[in-house]
């Protein structure tokens, strides 16, 4: 179930190899969002301290010098409303039907939206159109969600803008602040964007600090859908550069989408994504080199401590962008 989760570890090279920052020419502070949930449950963990936690840059670790719990997120909510995911497919497969299951699930959490918690709508196909605004209040959220998509013309046809969508998402944030994330319900097709590449748009995703996570409808016919595995890595790309994650939902046939028992799974796990991964997170602080190289792969070490020695799985941003010129200090 978790595998989308780039594992963590931890060991006693920590000591050994930490880099000593005091007498070099110029450091650079960054600030950056991490989940950390229990491997076997999915369960956020909530008792994380600085002391816990380093950052791996190559061989050498930098420590953590303040972890802060998120308390108040933004949440766009970007549907895709294009053709491609409305595809009814008879008895054997129901992309429609899972995405109504799906939106479902959805609605009942936007009905009871924890403390802190702000949402925005969006829906797209070759068109992008917005709520343009952010509310806790569920029945604004109901009168917001039908109207933009009255305003989306073709809505339920029509071609794809994903990269689009994601971009102006992205505006929606302005300026961007702890918590901020797109969650996004897609079957992952794109073949109308225009405004912006994909790897344009990862490198967007690593600078902007708005988290992705991506609901991806997946089709279960690689020869129906033979841009599925470029797909999924694409998604996953997106997501992982904003410390985000791609949640995998695959297409149901109509008997699976009346089964009472399957559903109700399907729901309890949708609704601990919702809760403990999108709802759940800490803003982490360190220190690294200037001199570290731009687009910067690095690893979050977390002591087995923090979750009574159970094994964890977490989810950040997985490059380091350039150091601002406004946080580095000599």
């Amino acid at each position: 179930m978790f595998l989308r989760f780039r594992n963590i570890t931890y060991s006693l090279a920590l000591v050994l190899g930490m880099i000593p920052l005091k007498g070099i020419a110029q450091i650079c502070n960054i600030s950056v969002p991490a989940t950390m949930v229990d491997a076997t449950t999915g369960k956020f963990i909530p008792t994380i301290q600085p002391a816990m936690l380093h950052a791996r840059i190559n061989k050498d670790f930098l420590p953590v010098s303040e972890v802060e719990r998120i308390r108040n997120f933004r949440v766009l909510l970007l549907v895709d409303g294009s053709g491609s995911m409305s595809v009814e497919g008879g008895a054997v497969l129901n992309k429609k039907e899972t995405v109504q299951h799906i939106k479902e699930i959805l609605d009942e959490n936007l009905d009871h939206l924890p403390d802190g918690v702000q949402v925005a709508f969006g829906i797209f196909n070759k068109q992008v159109v917005f709520g343009n605004e952010f509310t806790s209040d569920p029945d604004r959220l109901h009168h917001i969600i039908p109207e933009t998509i009255a305003r989306l013309k073709s809505a339920g046809r029509g071609s794809t803008a994903l990269l689009d969508a994601i971009h102006q998402g992205l505006a929606q944030f302005t300026p961007v602040r702890p918590g901020d994330t797109i969650v996004l319900l897609t079957d992952g097709e794109d073949n109308v964007s225009t405004h912006i590449s994909e790897k344009e748009l990862a490198r967007e995703l690593s600078r902007k600090g708005v988290r992705l996570f991506v609901l991806w409808v997946k089709d279960q016919s690689p020869a129906a859908f033979p841009w599925a595995a470029a797909t999924a890595t694409a998604l996953s790309e997106f997501a992982e550069r904003s410390g985000g994650t791609v949640y995998t939902y695959g297409v149901r046939n109509s008997a699976m989408l009346h089964d009472s028992k399957r559903t109700q799974l399907d729901q309890n796990d949708l609704n601990r994504f919702w809760n403990e991964e999108i709802l759940s997170a800490y803003q982490i602080r360190f220190s690294f080199p200037s001199g570290t190289k731009n687009d910067q792969k690095w690893l979050l070490a977390v002591d087995p401590v923090a979750n009574g020695g159970n094994k964890m799985a977490a989810e950040y941003p997985s490059r380091l962008e350039p150091c601002p010129v406004s946080t580095a200090v000599r």
